[in-house]
């Protein structure tokens, strides 16, 4: 009787963690660097904060946006981090792009068809709004 509760034991313990090993987490840490024309790190000497959109697509370039959320990130020596999927929906150009960050939330990106992803970062110039003046870095990074 033993053996066998052992080993219904392990069983369901190896069925449970078999699921959870399937979930999708819903955020996602996110590192970069961004440099100047020059290839100088923004916020050298002094860091700075600039409002970024981050932007998921299925394809390197064109593609369906799946995916987008704006952050104020902090920049220092050009380096930065986020927690995609934390951020608010993004604005650029003055309209809420779509979809949001609450009509799509980040893990259901990871989890619909297709495998391939590539992330879309475009970083604020200074003047504090995102628009068409702040064109997107390229090219895009599969992730």
């Amino acid at each position: 009787m033993k053996k066998a509760t052992a080993t219904l034991t392990t069983t369901l313990g190896l069925v449970l963690g078999s699921l959870h090993a399937q979930t999708v987490p819903p955020f996602l840490n996110y590192q970069g660097k961004v440099t100047d024309s020059a290839g100088v790190g923004l916020g050298t000497g002094t860091p700075v904060n600039r409002l970024v959109i981050f932007r998921v697509f299925d394809a390197p370039t064109g593609g369906n946006r799946l995916w987008s959320e704006q952050h104020t990130v902090t920049i220092s020596n050009g380096e930065f981090s986020v927690l995609l999927g934390n951020g608010t929906n993004a604005s650029y150009n003055g309209a809420t792009e779509a979809p949001t960050k609450t009509t799509t939330p980040l893990d259901t990106v990871f989890t619909s068809a297709g495998i391939l992803r590539y992330v879309e970062i475009v970083v604020d110039n200074g003047d504090g709004t995102l628009n068409a003046t702040d064109a997107p870095i390229t090219p895009r990074q599969q992730i």
